[in-house]
């Protein structure tokens, strides 16, 4: 479970606000999106992948799938002044 928080601080006068921000604080590695895909003839940081060239007759008969993970904890301060 991905936790995330937000704390600020406002001016007296509302002309400036300091803001800490947290996503992802318990650092889950969580994945952003899957995919069928085949690898046959894909170009991947100027290396040919070896593939299958069938969605579903990977290694071992298994479909190939292409995953990207979510950014882990991240951390900001945001400063904020209204004229």
């Amino acid at each position: 479970m991905k936790t995330s928080a937000t704390v600020g601080l406002v001016g007296p006068d509302e002309h400036w606000q300091v803001e800490v921000i947290g996503d992802n604080l318990t650092d889950e590695i969580t994945f952003g999106g899957c995919a069928p895909t085949t690898y046959a003839d894909s170009i991947f940081f100027g290396q040919r992948l070896a593939g299958t060239g069938t969605v579903t007759g990977g290694r071992g008969g298994q479909a190939e799938t292409a995953c990207f993970v979510e950014r882990g904890r991240s951390l900001w301060l945001r400063l904020t002044y209204n004229y």
